[in-house]
């Protein structure tokens, strides 16, 4: 632990898409509700265009949120030995890809899914709103 002065500031949404792009592991989370209960699934996530993307198997409980709900992404960078970090939080609304155009851009961007199977079903985040904090 520091003894040192912590500070806590805003970051703006620059900021915000620069860290998510860059982030490694690109490991997030999704929240969302199900049934009525609040779920959060650790997901594999690729950004292009200030657009996050998702796959996922087509079974998932996370289809039951596309376009009929507003979900939140979450990822974060933390530094626990100099007790220093980021968080960055989007909301906004899933939807399916089903362009053959943008599945074909997808193609190219570097995705990787951590979960075993085959993750064909391939979600599109349409961010409404962005924010997020570093800690130093």
């Amino acid at each position: 632990m520091t003894d040192t002065p912590v500070l806590l500031t805003a970051l703006s949404d620059d900021d915000c898409w620069n860290l998510v792009a860059a982030h490694r592991p690109a490991l997030c989370r999704i929240a969302f509700t199900d049934g009525g209960s609040s779920v959060i699934y650790p997901m594999n996530y690729a950004v292009a265009d200030r657009t996050l993307y998702l796959r996922t198997d087509p079974a998932s409980r996370l289809t039951t949120a596309v376009q009929s709900q507003d979900v939140a992404f979450e990822v974060d960078d933390v530094d626990a030995a100099w007790e220093r970090g980021w968080s960055v939080l989007a909301q906004g609304r899933l939807r399916e890809v089903t362009d053959p155009d943008e599945l074909e851009r997808h193609r190219e961007l570097r995705f990787r899914s951590w979960a075993p199977g085959q993750r064909l079903h391939l979600l599109r985040l349409d961010v409404t709103r962005i924010s997020g904090r570093r800690i130093e």
